[in-house]
């Protein structure tokens, strides 16, 4: 056999088919591809056409052989040694089945493994190490479309369903809502944007809760005139769910984004990137001050828009009352 190679190659087989012609033994054979007598014997066994030996066809053996083996690594992903010794490894050390598959060619050129091969391999022979996965679940999902969660907001109704002048920004009182959180601590911002003056409203609440979300937001336009507080634009989030005891303490109504249409409430997701020259993702919330939060709020709203003609929000939203 040659130094190295395990396997026939598709110009083995060729010549394996010219020398059964030729009338020549698996024992010659083998000797003139340096290879044992017996993986001859077994290739001709397992891949020829027909029962004769003399039916053997190198194109037939080989999709045959293909065949074969991906069957036996859909059933028996465990094929080396060497390969599941550095899946189990790195799984160990916190990576996930995608960077193990990406990263064992790199480190090991002779290796290589699917991420899919990888959870065959812990659920169908190694489930202690699902533990490791990034899911660490002891069963697989079954594949196929998942039933789409049910909206933890009561009620909602979609944006759909908002009238043409909140729309077109004709008349004032349209609100958007949004947050802004921060990884280092509980504390967020609840901002608020009013479409069509584009008026700022930033609130800090202590957490990202569907009551504190309702005490800023009723807190920020109860003091302000009806024409003011036609209607809400929410995402998803949980933090929205207490819509309707905002609707009942300020006689607005609710409208909901699609869900992952951030896009559809343009205008607070806009200001929420002006917010972030001022408070950066990384600045912890907790030690953000009240009168830096006014201060952040009267920058923008003396900001003068391209939108507005150049005009300032303030000075738009303040022909409102």
């Amino acid at each position: 056999m040659k130094k190295g190679q395990t396997q026939l190659s598709y110009k083995d087989r060729v010549s394996i088919s010219v020398y059964i012609k030729e009338g020549l033994s698996n024992n010659e054979i083998g000797r003139r591809l340096c290879r044992n007598a017996s993986s001859i014997s077994r290739e001709i066994k397992q891949n020829k056409a027909g029962p004769r030996r003399d039916q053997y066809n190198p194109d037939i053996a080989n999709d045959l052989s293909v065949i074969r083996k991906r069957i036996a690594a859909r059933e028996n992903p465990r094929k080396s040694p060497a390969v599941w010794k550095y899946v189990e490894d790195k799984l160990k050390e916190g990576w996930t089945p995608e960077l193990i598959s990406g990263r064992i060619s790199l480190e090991n050129p002779e290796l290589s493994v699917s991420h899919e091969a990888i959870y065959q391999y812990v659920y169908k022979h190694e489930l202690k190490l699902a533990g490791y996965l990034p899911s660490r679940r002891l069963f697989r999902r079954p594949k196929g479309p998942r039933k789409p969660k049910q909206s933890p907001i009561p009620n909602r109704m979609s944006i759909e369903n908002r009238p043409e002048p909140a729309n077109l920004r004709e008349e004032p009182g349209h609100w958007e809502s949004d947050s802004v959180v921060c990884g280092k601590s509980k504390e967020s911002l609840n901002v608020m944007v009013e479409r069509k003056s584009r008026f700022v409203a930033i609130s800090k609440i202590r957490d990202l809760t569907s009551r504190e979300t309702c005490r800023a937001i009723v807190a920020r336009l109860a003091e302000m005139d009806d024409i003011l507080r036609r209607s809400i634009t929410y995402d998803n989030g949980f933090e929205n769910r207490m819509h309707e005891h905002i609707n009942e303490k300020l006689g607005t109504q609710s409208y909901f984004c699609s869900p992952y249409h951030s896009w559809e409430k343009g205008s607070v997701e806009q200001v929420n990137m002006l917010i972030r020259r001022y408070i950066p993702k990384k600045m912890d919330l907790s030690k953000v001050t009240d009168e830096q939060i006014r201060y952040v709020e009267n920058q923008l709203n003396n900001r003068p828009r391209k939108c507005l003609g150049y005009k300032t929000p303030n000075e738009v939203f303040n022909t409102f009352s």
